[in-house]
């Protein structure tokens, strides 16, 4: 139990070292600590013995890994579109409108491709 809180209190410092990075520092030394803070967080992620990582290990967590490829790719197009005006809510409901847009496309063109990827897969073994 003591290991478990010794990884998870890293984790949380990684976390609050990057966001101050990210949000509160400006372009100075502090680059290079979120740096490491970053690779200690993905190492101490990885080796799977805090809170932290137990509460990311589900099903959503791992399905959100495998289209975020392609919800980084599509977030900035479909960003250009106006939601406030279309949709005409609040700023705040139409930020949660863009994320369900750009999840639900993300699923749509990942499904998409993976189905191409598949079908390429079973011609090349019938022409092996």
């Amino acid at each position: 139990m003591q290991n478990i809180l010794v990884h998870t209190l890293v984790e949380v410092i990684a976390i609050i070292d990057i966001l101050y990075c990210v949000f509160l520092s400006a372009a100075t030394n502090a680059d290079f600590s979120c740096v490491l803070f970053m690779a200690v967080l993905i190492v101490s992620l990885f080796m799977e013995r805090s809170l932290i990582s137990k509460l990311l290990n589900n099903p959503l967590s791992r399905y959100l890994g495998k289209i975020s490829v392609c919800i980084y790719l599509t977030h900035i197009m479909i960003g250009q579109i106006n939601w406030v005006n279309i949709i005409g809510l609040s700023w705040k409901k139409s930020s949660v409108c863009y994320l369900l847009i750009v999840i639900a496309f993300s699923c749509i063109i990942t499904t998409f491709v993976e189905c191409i990827v598949q079908k390429i897969q079973a011609v090349r073994i019938q022409n092996a």
